[in-house]
């Protein structure tokens, strides 16, 4: 029967990744990615620490992302490396230290976790990354600030441990005409925070100029569900431990294949997961693909379609 680590191999194939091509700057070449094809471009560089392919296994990262290709083109690059000489002891393992500061609200999630461990061993080792840290605290830009012509939004979490509000607020006030964004989260990343929403909302406005246009209270969907066969006997013969692990896996396959399939999750339940599509296509390849998982003997899905019905949806 296969176990845990079939799903977590599988959890490598399931994002839709776009090309990755290369460009040179001196004697390096750095990688980047370029995603949709809208009348605005993105330039987007992750933090000091990060990889531009593996940002798209996270599913709230990737949902970031592909905003921006909806609306624009997304250019994605990785940060130059940087050489170092210190060591930091927790760099690239699943201990919560970091996205506690990064990400609050994802420091209790073990796969979210896993998945920055990997995202941190890929950007560089522990002493890359204490000397990259350092580098930032030093790099000061007061002094260029009131020379920056364009516009700007500076988005800033009030609860953020890494860059406090009263330095976002300071570039707000010295760079000419830039408006500033202030959020309810408590960590670094505000697409990660519980009013991610928000940002996303007045980043598109910023970038486009016009607001999002909200959809329509009621809209034609196809509804699929999806539930784990034999859920009950299975994670009595798990333990609860290795059945945990298992839905983490399960849900965020799940969630992957929604947003693949342009769909939108409504809940989960528990052992399964529903969800609304624009037709019954999109429901059946996102319901198939679960079900036809490496994983399937030990996770099965049992997955329904509904006929297109108008249902009242945020």
């Amino acid at each position: 029967m296969p176990g845990l680590a079939d799903a977590a191999v599988l959890l490598q194939t399931f994002p839709v990744i776009p090309g990755i091509r290369y460009a040179t700057s001196g004697d390096l070449q750095i990688a980047y990615q370029v995603v949709g094809d809208g009348p605005v471009d993105v330039v987007f560089a992750f933090d000091w620490a990060g990889n531009i392919e593996l940002m798209w296994e996270n599913p709230q990262t990737e949902r970031f992302l592909r905003r921006f290709a909806s609306y624009g083109r997304l250019i994605f690059f990785d940060m130059r490396g940087v050489e170092i000489e210190a060591i930091r002891a927790t760099w690239g393992t699943t201990d919560p230290l970091h996205l506690r500061v990064l990400a609050p609200d994802l420091s209790g999630d073990e796969f979210a976790r896993a998945w920055w461990a990997r995202v941190e061993r890929a950007a560089g080792s522990p002493r890359r990354a204490v000397r990259k840290q350092q580098l930032a605290f030093q790099l000061d830009v007061r002094d260029v600030l009131e020379a920056i012509a364009v516009p700007t939004l500076v988005v800033q979490s009030a609860g953020n441990r890494f860059v406090i509000s009263a330095q976002g607020r300071y570039l707000a006030e010295h760079i000419p005409r830039a408006q500033y964004l202030e959020l309810a989260s408590g960590g670094h990343w505000p697409w990660a925070a519980p009013d991610a929403d928000r940002f996303l909302d007045k980043l598109e406005e910023f970038l486009t100029g016009a607001p999002q246009v909200p959809s329509r209270d009621r809209v034609l969907a196809t509804v699929a569900f999806t539930d784990i066969v034999d859920s009950t006997a299975l994670a009595a013969s798990m333990g609860d431990r290795r059945w945990r692990e298992l839905l983490e896996v399960h849900d965020s396959v799940a969630r992957r294949e929604v947003e693949a399939a342009r769909g939108r999750t409504v809940k989960s339940t528990g052992d399964g997961l529903l969800a609304t599509f624009d037709g019954p296509a999109r429901a059946i390849r996102c319901t198939s693909g679960q079900a036809s998982t490496p994983a399937r003997s030990s996770c099965s899905a049992t997955t329904s379609a509904a006929s297109p019905s108008p249902l009242p949806l945020a």
